[in-house]
């Protein structure tokens, strides 16, 4: 949100996490622009291509879902 991201889509396996998350964003944000989900890499199906994706996960994750994050992203 730093960078001017008017909105963002973000997602944890861990309920207790999304929970944290949302309670930090209270604290350093006037209005929230976070959509959160708890659900996996794996179960990522986007309705809409993103134009950056950042992830806080294990590497050997990231390479498993190569193809799946290549289609998420705008070219």
């Amino acid at each position: 949100r730093s960078l001017g991201c008017p909105s963002i889509d973000a997602f944890d396996l861990d309920k207790r996490s999304i929970v944290v998350a949302r309670e930090n964003e209270a604290m350093n944000f006037p209005r929230s622009a976070v959509k959160w989900k708890c659900m996996s890499l794996e179960q990522l199906s986007p309705k809409h291509n993103y134009d950056v994706i950042c992830a806080n996960i294990y590497s050997s994750i990231l390479v498993a879902n190569t193809q799946r994050l290549a289609k998420a992203l705008r070219p």
